[in-house]
């Protein structure tokens, strides 16, 4: 499963592949974004539809 580091916190790769696009604007702007509250929101959201999708199987 493929995985990036930003601060101090690891971000994996979605099993849902609906969230294949959202994952890779996180890795791609990373190092652009990171510590940032707006990047921190999205990674947030991101995990959080994360498991909101993994309940739905």
């Amino acid at each position: 499963m493929p995985f990036f580091f930003t601060g101090n916190k690891t971000v994996y790769s979605s099993e849902n592949p609906k969230l294949e696009q959202f994952y890779s604007f996180l890795e791609k702007y990373s190092s652009n974004f990171s510590g940032s509250k707006f990047y921190e929101e999205l990674l947030n959201m991101y995990q959080k539809l994360d498991e909101e999708l993994k309940e739905e199987k």
